[in-house]
């Protein structure tokens, strides 16, 4: 996710499967970012596979 573009291009998609499916928070599983992006009353983890995984 260090290209911009793409970086855009998952949080946008992501926001609008979120409106889509009325949800309040949505999850990138990432190799190793970690990061939390809130926009508007949306919230995005970025978040690295290792965490995702042991929960």
């Amino acid at each position: 996710m260090k290209d911009p573009k793409t970086r855009g291009r998952e949080i946008t998609s992501l926001l609008c499967a979120m409106k889509e499916l009325d949800l309040g928070t949505g999850k990138i599983i990432t190799l190793n970012e970690e990061k939390i992006l809130k926009k508007g009353d949306k919230t995005v983890e970025i978040i690295p596979a290792w965490k995702y995984l042991l929960g």
